[in-house]
């Protein structure tokens, strides 16, 4: 980074498995005309998101690092809290906001339409889990109708990627749900008939409708969550 003349800015504030707080600093800049990526700080969050907290975290690491001077500008998501922390830290004269951040939001304003058919899938889901035999005979009709043998997934309310997902595989996997409720086995059961009442025409074609619509914004996030650069 000594060597760059400018150097850019990506920071992101992420909470651990541990649920403890921590903050991500990345320097960007050209070096023998390649684009390289250095994470250069991560270090657990002191008080809480604020604005003035992470302005004086931010001039703190740049100021440790030599390259307070040489700042030209940053990517951040869409928070208000790093947007206060940028206009303090009076070094930075671009902010950019985070393009994958943005795009998550997009897909925000689908939830009103996926609670309905979510909750369905994951009651689904949530039978083939944890019914031993109900796990059994899906995977035995797997088999029979040369299907892949993906699992069923619960999505997590708050990644709209995960309902992409539990959708998508709920659609792969359609014809060895209605096949195991079908089974014998499963049709006497009274939890599997409850779950199966629930399944009817409209249920599949919301998650049809849903999967049609969010393919794009799938792909593109992904697209631009990676980055090949030299390290």
């Amino acid at each position: 980074m000594q060597s760059a003349d400018t150097v850019a800015l990506t920071t992101d504030g992420w909470t651990s498995r541990s649920t403890e707080p921590y903050n991500t600093i990345t320097a960007h800049y050209i070096k023998d005309w390649n684009l390289t990526a250095k994470v250069f700080q991560t270090e657990k969050q002191l008080g809480s998101y604020t604005g003035e907290n992470l302005a004086m975290e931010l001039n703190t690491a740049l100021a440790k690092w030599y390259i307070e001077r040489k700042i030209n500008g940053i990517t951040v998501d869409n928070a208000a809290n790093i947007g206060k922390a940028c206009k303090l830290y009076r070094g930075i004269n671009i902010k950019v906001p985070c393009f994958a951040h943005t795009l998550n939001l997009c897909t925000g304003r689908t939830s009103e339409l996926t609670q309905e058919f979510a909750k369905f899938i994951q009651q689904l889901v949530s039978f083939f889990h944890w019914s031993h035999l109900g796990g059994q005979v899906f995977s035995e009709v797997q088999g029979r109708l040369n299907l892949k043998k993906h699992k069923l997934i619960i999505h997590v309310k708050t990644r709209w990627n995960s309902t992409y997902i539990m959708a998508e595989h709920f659609l792969e996997q359609h014809l060895a749900v209605s096949a195991a409720f079908a089974d014998p086995r499963l049709a006497a059961q009274k939890h599997a008939k409850a779950v199966k009442s629930d399944l009817s025409e409209l249920q599949v074609r919301t998650a049809e409708e849903y999967v049609a619509l969010i393919q794009y914004l799938y792909e593109a996030t992904n697209i631009v969550s990676s980055e090949g650069v030299s390290e």
